[in-house]
């Protein structure tokens, strides 16, 4: 079964974050049973004084580990990942009840459209996200994010143990952001496409 937030995160990762939380689980409780059969007075085969140290250091480093996949997995929600062709149509349009809105429609699902009030000129910040190899192996391709910088209303904040490219404060990632600007035309519609190290607007013919 897998949690709702984490619905949209791949398999592999999710896999190596549970082993990984399983296995430092299993080595604190083998540490206790050793410290309990100690207290107990419990014959027991002595270990290497420096097995604890290791063993718990190892716990540890699968805890992080177990931790940073179930974070890095809770934050693609915001990050879809990027197919073949286009990412997005995007339009900059007077809107209904007066002023400018951006209408943007994620491709190929084409679902949720989203409809942003702005000010002034239509203009995005749009991320593009690659993984360092070794996470980029568990199937998590380059990823995109589209934020509208003009828009009325701020744009939530994302809580810092779960933003990329630093989730808990660690780097698994590299970003280019790039500024992206279109004059009001109903009749222009424009899509975003990604490249190999930025993303970048033309317009639909």
């Amino acid at each position: 079964m897998t949690l709702p937030g984490l619905a949209h995160a791949p398999r592999p990762l999710l896999i190596v974050g549970t082993i990984a939380l399983g296995v430092a689980v299993g080595l604190l409780l083998l540490m206790l049973w050793h410290v309990l059969r100690r207290l107990l007075n419990i014959p027991r085969v002595p270990l290497w004084g420096g097995t604890y140290v290791m063993m718990f250091i190892t716990a540890l480093l699968l805890s992080a580990t177990g931790l940073m996949a179930f974070a890095i997995g809770d934050a693609l929600i915001d990050w879809p990942a990027v197919g073949d062709g286009p990412v997005a149509e995007v339009r900059c349009q007077p809107a209904t009840g007066g002023g400018t809105e951006l209408r943007l429609v994620p491709l190929p699902t084409r679902t949720p459209e989203t409809r942003v009030p702005v000010t002034g000129s239509c203009t995005m910040r749009a991320t593009l996200l690659r993984f360092a190899a070794p996470i980029e192996g568990l199937g998590i391709g380059a990823r995109y994010q589209i934020d509208v910088t003009s828009a009325v209303r701020p744009t939530t904040v994302t809580p810092g143990w779960r933003a990329l490219p630093q989730p808990l404060g660690l780097p698994v990632a590299t970003t280019r952001t790039e500024t992206l600007l279109m004059a009001t035309d109903a009749g222009a519609l424009w899509r975003v496409t990604a490249g190999e190290t930025a993303l970048h607007l033309e317009r639909a013919k």
